[in-house]
């Protein structure tokens, strides 16, 4: 025997519940507008807290992914630890302000390939 898809006993819990607002609010007892202006107010910042913290995560979750993605790909290429550990500490920007200052190639090693 299958489950229903409606559950009346929810439903009518739910009626019930909306009847009560709907009695209070004709009552006057509900004020909604500071109700939604305190919940606006204490809600917002917090649910964009959680959002930094979660998309921090993932970023840092793939900046990971990307850097064992690269240790991999160097070592089957034959890099030697020492260049693999120099080039994930230079990291994807580092120097990009002072290249105007130098020469070009000036101080660029070249890592060279294990055999």
């Amino acid at each position: 025997m299958s489950r229903p898809l409606f559950h009346f006993k929810k439903a009518v819990d739910m009626m019930e519940f909306t009847n009560l607002v709907g009695l209070l609010a004709q009552r006057g007892d509900v004020e909604i507008i500071p109700l939604v202006a305190v919940s606006c107010a204490l809600g917002g910042p917090f649910a964009v807290a959680i959002i930094y913290v979660v998309l921090h995560s993932i970023g840092s979750m793939v900046r990971s992914g990307l850097d064992a993605n690269l240790k991999h790909k160097m070592l089957k290429l034959g890099y030697s630890a020492a260049d693999i550990e120099r080039v994930l500490q230079a990291g994807p920007n580092s120097g990009s302000k002072s290249k105007a200052s130098r020469a070009p190639h000036s101080e660029i090693v070249l890592a060279q390939p294990i055999k």
